[in-house]
């Protein structure tokens, strides 16, 4: 698993994480967790198709989850 952290004074936040695992991958842990649904997964899909960015960039970009939801999945993703 790849763990990118930027520091915040003494604090440090997940940027993102990477795991090889499909039950690790954002998409199924956010499914899981009953935060997104099946049709925003696919939404935020084509958008990072689209686009380039992060998958998780463009669930927030769609409305699926605010930024403080995905920081708090991410981090529990690690």
């Amino acid at each position: 698993m790849k763990i990118s952290l930027t520091p915040k004074t003494t604090e440090f936040f997940v940027l993102f994480a990477s795991s090889g695992l499909p039950a690790d991958r954002l998409d199924q842990r956010l499914l899981k967790e009953g935060r997104v649904s099946p049709a925003n997964v696919q939404r935020a899909y084509d958008r990072q198709k689209a686009t380039g960015s992060r998958f998780g960039e463009c669930l927030v970009d769609i409305g699926a989850v605010t930024e403080d939801e995905l920081h708090e999945s991410v981090e529990r993703q690690v």
